[in-house]
């Protein structure tokens, strides 16, 4: 939340610079570059809130908590990129018929200046975004990538305008940039909606879970093990396989003592549901095998009837 925080302080004194830039150095370009730092302010908020809120706990309406805000603030991020890439490029495409005056060199220095301050903002969200697992501060550090291109496409259009003469030129680049914004867009758009759809998490933290379960004390197998992104943390559910001679309380013991240990060795799970059931030996309780071998069985369903 911090990070957003001063990335939105950041991209609004960054939008000003560029349109100040743009209308006194006569480059569309410029302008439109500060446009689409315009547009990431109101990002940065989104996901900003999107951040707080998701760190709500658990109520009566949503007992699972509020981590779903942090990835519809991830989507809505990313569909805001999308929808500057389109405003841009359509204005920037009405300008190419436009005749104006030639951009002032000395805003190449300024774009310079901004280029190298959008990558340091790109490269410090990105590991933030690395070490909390967030999905929108990776979609914010983006934007700052996305920025930091359509600055360099608006340099180097400037500079084939103020050499040559051409003021098409910083259109045109306008318009390649928001191309690259667009693209980036859908980029992020992509796993934030896989997250909603409750898509697999990565295998390695599965594997990693798996592990963990099969040397905590009691567990001889681990059946099954689902795992969903909730915000920043995981909601785990798994199959234990335990000794099937064991009773019900022993085996709750077996099930707690593995979920404090997976709790402990990965602190992004939230909870943890586990099933018991009993490892695929033969049961050596003559009494349970006899009430399974005299359970009344499912009744079969003729071909043709439903």
């Amino acid at each position: 939340m911090r990070a957003t925080r001063g990335s939105m302080f950041f991209n609004a004194c960054m939008a000003l610079a560029k349109i100040i830039g743009g209308l006194v150095g006569h480059s569309y370009a410029l302008i439109a570059d500060g446009m689409e730092s315009t547009v990431d302010i109101f990002s940065s908020a989104l996901i900003y809130n999107g951040l707080r809120l998701s760190k709500e706990p658990a109520d009566q309406n949503h007992p699972y908590g509020h981590g779903r805000a942090e990835t519809i603030a991830a989507a809505a991020g990313a569909l805001i990129l999308m929808g500057g890439a389109v405003l841009i490029g359509v204005s920037a495409a009405n300008s190419l018929f436009t005749k104006r005056e030639s951009p002032n060199a000395w805003t190449l220095v300024v774009l310079l200046i901004i280029v190298v301050l959008k990558e340091l903002a790109f490269r410090y969200l990105l590991n933030v975004s690395k070490k909390t697992g967030s999905q929108a501060v990776k979609v914010e550090a983006w934007h700052h990538r996305s920025d930091m291109y359509t600055s360099l496409a608006a340099g180097v259009g400037i500079a084939i305008a103020v050499f040559t003469g051409w003021n098409q030129a910083d259109s045109i680049a306008a318009i390649l940039a928001s191309l690259w914004m667009g693209w980036n867009g859908l980029l992020l758009l992509r796993p934030a909606v896989d997250e909603i759809m409750e898509t697999s998490t990565d295998p390695e933290i599965i594997a990693q879970i798996r592990l963990t379960c099969l040397n905590s004390p009691g567990v001889l197998g681990v059946d099954k093990v689902l795992v969903r992104k909730m915000g920043l943390q995981l909601m785990v559910d798994l199959h234990l396989e335990v000794d099937p001679n064991q009773t019900v309380s022993e085996g709750h013991k077996i099930a707690h003592l593995a979920k404090d240990r997976l709790r402990a060795e990965i602190p992004t799970i939230a909870d943890v549901l586990i099933h018991v059931e009993p490892y695929p030996h033969p049961i050596h309780d003559v009494k349970t095998a006899a009430y399974l071998s005299s359970a009344p069985k499912a009744p079969t369903v003729p071909k043709g009837h439903s």
